[in-house]
């Protein structure tokens, strides 16, 4: 068979043009026909060689002709146009000058949850085969300029609409825009799966999904490198689905574990946060990101009225812990806004981040069981007052920089149960210095109610004078109270956290 010759890149294996199958690649004309027998000719290839399939520059229409719905990817009834399943292993794909688009005239339908003879749905690459790599190209949902139409409501699951969904291991896409997909725009569900220089742009419902039905270990992780992550949800109220974020992590039952890497990756733009990580996701590490909230590149309205949008991360209670979140730039008003956890999981590390403009660092929410164990060290957040709320027992937090980057000099928030006390001439550099201390104790249900505000000048590393400020009592007989340089915190039950900031507002004898 002939083959057309269009690619500048040393092409690996046997080359394989969706051309020399009838793929025009004109934009106009459906190419999923002759799209999907280039993939039944790949298919068949025996042996383990690797094998090329090339997409000449172009725009191919891949939804029209024969339904391919098929058992393991959709719900039984479902109606499925697009691209055919990759089965063999070792295939490279490139696409390297096209673009593989949706028509605009396919209804995306989803009638009833568990599937039905009206769900309708639009297919992109799938990945069935072993190693299978994907370089350059876009794949276009195209679901903005769609019709659609839903029945369920934004809290629940409907859909099964991939621009690239990952059932193999050990597969690979580099330079890759994925964006515009009636569920998500990359799911993966098989470990050891890497992305690098990618996009995955507006998902319906998420911009990725990792759902894992094997372990993701240290071993065999899934990896974004330089990656983008946006638009997740990004339609209007009656059309989005939740969990309308940027990247979701978990694992489809319990016992089994998902670590997940993200390097120097792009989070902006998601509708409800940058990262939901749930169920057994562990270890998961987020290095070197940049989160953003800004809604100004939005192509569609949104209403704001019924969601808290726009916020960094969400981490679920159930099976998850250990993570690192390091070295990140968190922009605008971006921090942790909802931390659940459970005791029996490890502690994780927020280290080295950057928070432009958060009043907070993290938000530890109510659940049936609190984290512990978080370490807390070496952020800056120059317009933050405090740490945020944390809940349960053992959080360290050290030597973070709040409100004044030049004069804070010691932070504190930490789980209080009974009472608990603080010796300033221990734990402060007291050599002829002035701090104000500002103090505040959570009554359990997220309000905090007892706080206290010192002046005290140390020379020589011993305390000179002090003045209290304020000291309130809060509910359940919470006190705070200061008896030279011991401030101390007692009364009630302190199931929730209590804590400490104190800033250096002079240097030398200052006095009372």
């Amino acid at each position: 068979m002939a083959l057309t010759k269009a690619h500048n890149r040393m092409i690996e294996g046997t080359p394989i043009s969706v051309k020399d199958f009838g793929a025009t690649g004109d934009g106009v004309t459906s190419d999923q026909d002759a799209i999907n027998l280039a993939i039944d000719y790949v298919n068949g290839i025996s042996g383990t060689n690797r094998v090329s399939l090339i997409f000449p520059a172009g725009v191919y229409i891949i939804t029209g002709g024969a339904n391919i719905n098929t058992v393991g990817d959709y719900i039984a009834g479902a109606v499925v146009e697009g691209i055919k399943k990759i089965t063999r292993s070792n295939v490279s794909i490139y696409c390297e000058g096209s673009e593989l688009k949706v028509s605009s005239s396919f209804i995306w339908r989803r009638t009833q949850i568990g599937g039905g003879d009206q769900d309708n749905f639009a297919q992109g690459l799938h990945f069935h085969g072993d190693n299978i790599y994907l370089y350059d190209g876009i794949l276009n949902g195209n679901l903005r300029n769609r019709t659609i139409t839903r029945g369920p409501t934004a809290n629940n699951y409907g859909g099964n609409e991939y621009g690239i969904l990952v059932r193999s291991n050990g597969c690979r896409v580099y330079n890759t825009i994925s964006r515009e997909w009636g569920t998500d725009c990359l799911g993966v569900i098989k470990a050891d799966f890497q992305a690098f220089q990618s996009e995955f742009i507006a998902g319906r419902r998420l911009s990725c999904s990792v759902v894992i039905d094997e372990d993701a270990t240290e071993v065999n992780p899934i990896i974004f490198k330089d990656c983008i992550f946006s638009e997740g949800g990004a339609y209007s109220d009656v059309d989005y689905n939740r969990p309308a974020s940027g990247i979701d992590i978990e694992a489809n039952s319990a016992g089994l574990e998902a670590v997940v890497i993200c390097d120097s990756c792009i989070f902006k733009d998601n509708r409800k946060y940058a990262v939901q990580i749930s169920q057994s996701a562990v270890r998961n590490v987020f290095t070197n990101c940049d989160f953003y909230g800004d809604v100004s590149d939005f192509t569609t309205s949104l209403s704001l009225t019924l969601e808290v949008i726009f916020q960094a991360f969400n981490l679920q209670p159930s099976n998850s812990g250990d993570h690192k979140i390091t070295n990140n730039r968190f922009h605008g008003d971006q921090y942790l806004d909802t931390v659940y956890g459970q005791n029996a999981d490890p502690g994780s590390v927020l280290s080295g981040n950057y928070f432009e403009d958060a009043a907070t660092l993290l938000n530890m929410r109510t659940s049936t069981d609190f984290p512990k164990d978080w370490r807390i060290t070496n952020n800056v957040a120059p317009n933050a007052t405090e740490i945020g709320t944390l809940r349960g027992v053992g959080h360290i937090s050290d030597n973070n920089v709040l409100i004044d980057p030049l004069n804070h000099s010691f932070d504190v928030n930490v789980a209080i149960s009974g009472t608990e006390t603080f010796d300033f001439e221990a734990v402060l550099p007291c050599e002829n210095v002035t701090y104000e201390v500002i103090c505040k104790s959570n009554n359990g249900s997220g309000a905090y109610d007892a706080s206290a505000r010192y002046i005290m000048t140390f020379v020589g590393g011993t305390l000179e004078g002090a003045i209290t400020v304020d000291e309130t009592s809060g509910s359940g007989s919470r006190t705070i109270t200061r008896s030279g340089a011991v401030i101390s915190f007692a009364g009630g039950t302190f199931g929730a956290s209590a804590g400490l900031i104190a800033k250096a507002i002079g240097i030398g004898d200052f006095g009372t």
